[in-house]
């Protein structure tokens, strides 16, 4: 494990922010944080050891409180329970790869200067011009390599609004007889039938100028709080039991 940390690890993604060291099995948070399987493991086991009985933890990074994955009594299990960063694993198992993967594929060699993380692919100049104007690969997230190191650490997480069904469509449009969001392939197969359509950015226009998004996040703060009293309230009982026995 790392014992010293300068400048350029803090900066570079591809290092967890536990260990300093590149990332084994990395698995992410909901506050989208990612970490070493086994770092995150250890800080999980550590914090519950030290501490009165818990439901959770904080991020070791932003600090946002993250409820436990499984039962409360079992802290060494939770970090498997959490997702595998899928995309960071895919750049990490590229990281020595800087060669144009689509060239690559006809045969041809050229450097990469782009990485996309929509395809997970690195890029040429060119292909990356092309991806760039491509109708289907337009929306696409690419960065230069030179500046993935720099990239934040949040955004190396898929949480893309890709389509569920058509992985490689994005969502575009909400079915109002379904109460559901879709891409256009499924406007035009699955929800064939439907009558009320209408795209994902008028549907969000009109929602805010009703009003109701200040209504919904009133009730959510009230929940909230609610939620952290019965959390606190849990873990003092879970505390006084262990205590009786």
């Amino acid at each position: 494990m790392a014992t010293s940390l300068d400048s350029s690890s803090m900066e570079d993604v591809t290092l967890c922010s536990i260990c300093f060291e590149k990332f084994k099995s990395p698995r992410f948070l909901p506050c989208t944080h990612s970490f070493c399987h086994g770092c995150l493991s250890s800080y999980i086991v550590s914090l519950c050891k030290s501490t009165e009985t818990r439901l959770g933890f904080n991020c070791p990074l932003c600090r946002e409180y993250t409820p436990s994955p499984g039962a409360f009594d079992e802290p060494d299990e939770w970090a498997g329970l959490f997702p595998v960063n899928a995309m960071l694993r895919k750049i990490l198992d590229k990281s020595d790869q800087l060669l144009c993967e689509p060239c690559l594929r006809e045969k041809e060699e050229e450097e990469a200067s782009d990485y996309c993380f929509s395809c997970l692919e690195h890029l040429c100049k060119m292909c990356t011009k092309y991806h760039r104007k491509n109708l289907s690969s337009r929306d696409h997230k690419v960065s230069p390599l030179n500046e993935l190191k720099s990239a934040n650490r949040r955004s190396i997480v898929d949480i893309s609004n890709s389509c569920a069904t058509h992985k490689d469509e994005k969502v575009r449009l909400y079915c109002f007889d379904n109460e559901q969001s879709c891409c256009a392939m499924c406007g035009g197969m699955e929800h064939r039938k439907c009558e009320q359509f209408d795209t994902i950015e008028n549907v969000v226009r009109v929602f805010k100028e009703s009003g109701k998004v200040d209504s919904i996040m009133d009730d959510v703060n009230k929940c909230k709080s609610k939620l952290e009293n019965a959390k606190n309230e849990e873990e003092k009982n879970i505390t006084k039991i262990r205590l009786m026995k």
